[in-house]
Parts: C-alpha cells; structure tokens; sequence
C-alpha cells in the first residue's frame, strides 16, 4: 500500500515553523527551566576555586572593594596589619641580606618589579625579619625562569628560617617554617613541594604536597601563616591551605625570611609579610 501526501509549497514553511515551536516547547518542558534572558544564573556556573560548588559560592572569596580577601598590596591573600612589603619596582626596597647577586629584569603584566636571584648562592633574604614565636603572615610571589618548574629545582627553600644555617637553610638551620623541593637533600619529585616545620633542630612535621600550577615560568604564590600554635601553608589559593600543622610552639628567636638558592635562577616579584610584633628594625 502507498501513501502520498501532497502540500503546496506555499503551506510547508507554516507547517514547518509550527513544528518546530512544539519542538522547542518540548525541550524546555523536559529541561525544567525557561533560559534566563540575560544568561546563566551564577549558580549555575562553575566555581573559580577548587571546592566551589558555583561560581556564586566563589564571589565572596574574590578580593574585595573594602579590602577583604585582599593584600596589602591590592593584589593576593589578606595579610594582617601592619604589613611590610617590597615589590622591587625600584631594585632592592628592603634591606636584603644576600651572598649572592640579583639582577632587575623587565616587568610584565600585573608584575611591575622583578629581579632575578643568580644560582651562585646560598642565601637571600631578610635579616631577623620575625619573631618566630609571634603571629605572622608571608607571602613570596616567584617563578623560575629557566625550563624547569620550581618543583624540579634541587635545593629551593623558602619561608622563614633561623641564622645558623642560613647558608645552606635546607639541611643546617635548627629551626624553619619553610616551603622546600628537595627535602634533606633528597631527590626531587616534579609536581610536588615539601612543607616543613623545624624546632631546635627537630623535624616536627613534613609533607608532600601537589602544585599542580608549578610549571616553567609561571608565578606562584607561597603564603605560610601562624595563628597561636596552628600553621598552615598556601600555595596559589590564598583560602585553602594544602597543609596545616597544630599545637607546635617555635622559641622566641628572630628569623631570617626569604630563600636559599642552590644551582637555579628563579625571579621574584613580591615579598610581603606582617607580624604581631615586628622585630626588624
């Protein structure tokens, strides 16, 4: 049996058209929601920060206009105040205590200041910047600048550490709160960074943690902050700590705070730190 149906031409769009409404109709009813004329909803868009459910939980977490959630320097996490700075727009701001050589380089965007730190070292850094037994909060803004991420560098440290040892941080100084690539002169694990706390000479805790950003040339952000006994170290989320620490008590001696440097060069762009009591003069 055939069947043949025959439309004139001039009936077959109409009929096509309301096809397609009752198509559409369909669809939505099915979608449960009518699209929103000015876009989507924020809830309905994904987090910025690991963890955010929507981009509507991540909104507050932005730096914002009255200050919260922003540096001091307008830039990254809150710091406490009052809060010391060198962005190294105009070389070295601060008084750095160095056996090595530094270098200004061309700025790039949102970076206004960069120097380099020359490999040939082993230190660079703020002469008894904190008291270690008082509340602080560091943020170091680096990057390194050759074809190796700063997880691959052997012997990186940074954060706070004490005088002795100063020259080779990572195995000698009796006490550190420290950011470190290559543990007790291990090897070091790509994609990884090792945070570590050091009381008069006893490892009181170590962990293995991601940096999953921690590629060639990128900058990264460290932050180490202390609250009482509690320690939590940051990397790039300036909310989210990648590794906390509770109930350790570091004596009251002044601390170097910067880097030791062993075989790369590495750029900075931004030192900041605050302190319950600043012991630098």
């Amino acid at each position: 049996m055939k069947i043949e149906v025959n439309v004139e031409k001039r009936y077959f769009f109409g009929i096509l058209a309301v096809v397609l409404l009752i198509g559409v109709g369909v669809l939505v009813y099915a979608i449960g929601a009518v699209p929103n004329p000015v876009g989507h909803a924020l809830s309905q868009v994904q987090g910025y920060f690991t963890g955010d459910a929507s981009l509507e939980a991540s909104l507050g977490r932005f730096c914002q206009s009255d200050g919260t959630n922003c540096a001091n320097t307008g830039a990254i996490g809150a710091l406490s105040s009052p809060a010391i700075s060198d962005d190294f727009v105009s070389g070295l701001n601060l008084p750095w205590a160095t056996d090595t050589t530094t270098t200004s380089i061309a700025s790039t965007t949102n970076h206004p200041g960069i120097i380099t730190v020359d490999k040939n070292g082993g230190y660079f850094a703020l002469q008894n910047a904190i008291n270690a037994s008082q509340d602080f909060d560091v943020i170091f803004v680096v990057r390194s600048n050759s074809n190796k991420a700063i997880s691959e560098y052997p012997g990186f440290t940074v954060g706070l550490f004490s005088d002795t040892g100063r020259s080779n941080a990572q195995s000698t100084a009796p006490d550190k709160v420290v950011f470190e690539t290559s543990p007790a002169s291990g090897p070091v694990v790509p994609g990884k960074i090792f945070t570590e706390l050091k009381v008069n000479g006893v490892l009181v805790n170590a962990n293995f943690v991601d940096a999953p950003t921690d590629i060639k040339q990128r900058w990264i952000v460290f932050r180490i902050k202390k609250t009482g006994t509690s320690f939590a170290f940051y990397i790039d989320d300036m909310n989210n700590p990648v590794s906390t620490l509770t109930s350790a008590t570091l004596p009251s001696r002044s601390m170097y705070l910067g880097f030791n440097i062993y075989n790369q060069d590495f750029d900075v762009d931004l030192v900041s730190f605050s302190s319950s009591s600043l012991s630098r003069s």
